[in-house]
């Protein structure tokens, strides 16, 4: 019996690697603030408890804008960041 052959499944390719790397960017600030101010709001409608004070949507604001600032920079870290399988 012959050995099997092994055939490409995608002839005539080539594995190219990007030009650059790419680059991570937090969204605006603006998109953030306004995730969060709706995001407290609609908390507050099925809770019945209002959390959209200016002192809560504040502090989730800054909470969300540190998280997504962390993420950005392990994402950009690329292959010298070793992500755990259940990050974020």
């Amino acid at each position: 019996m012959s050995e099997p052959q092994q055939l490409c499944l995608l002839p005539n390719t080539e594995i190219k690697q990007p030009r650059r790397p790419v680059e991570y960017v937090a969204p605006p600030n603006e998109e953030i603030e306004k995730f969060a101010n709706t995001f407290c709001r609609k908390l507050g409608e099925r809770h019945g408890t209002d959390y959209s004070d200016t002192a809560t949507a504040q502090g989730f604001t800054s909470f969300l804008k540190t998280v997504v600032s962390i993420k950005v920079k392990a994402m950009n870290a690329g292959a010298n960041h070793v992500q755990e399988k259940n990050d974020i």
